[in-house]
């Protein structure tokens, strides 16, 4: 069972310092949820799972209020590779990445499909960029956050 964390620990912290009960209470929850949706082989496979912090090197502590990003970023690239194949495009002191995933997951999140209010949003979102238009330079706006 892999923990990926984009905090970085603190020298003198063991790994229960840092995370406590969480990781023993996360894998017995998946493997209760895995037994009662009758898939007993796989909570037998989760509960004999060893813990292991993925190092990735694009972890600091300057961004803690940033997991949600981290969050998405990690559901959207991560499929079990090991760390130095696995690469989810951002960097230890990447502020501009973060702001351009905020900026994806953001318009993704407000205006999909099963977002009740999802075509409200899309035309409001339309309505002001036209309004913006003259001033609105979109070449500047990809060198700033770095777009490809």
């Amino acid at each position: 069972m892999n923990i990926l964390d984009h905090s970085l620990a603190e020298p003198h912290a063991s790994f229960e310092a840092k995370y406590g009960k969480t990781p023993p209470l996360l894998q017995n929850f998946l493997a209760e949820a895995l037994t009662r949706c009758k898939v007993p082989k796989m909570a037998t496979q989760v509960r004999k799972c060893r813990t292991h912090v993925v190092t990735m090197p694009w972890r600091n502590n300057n961004f803690i209020d940033e997991a949600s990003i981290y969050v998405m970023r990690h559901m959207e690239t991560f499929f079990g590779e090991r760390e130095k194949v696995w690469d989810c495009g951002l960097n230890a002191n990447g502020t501009k990445n973060l702001e351009m995933f905020r900026i994806k997951y953001a318009r993704t999140l407000l205006t999909c499909a099963y977002n009740t209010r999802g075509g409200d949003n899309q035309k409001q979102a339309t309505h002001f960029w036209k309004e913006k238009l003259v001033e609105f330079n979109f070449e500047n706006w990809v060198d700033q956050y770095g777009l490809d």
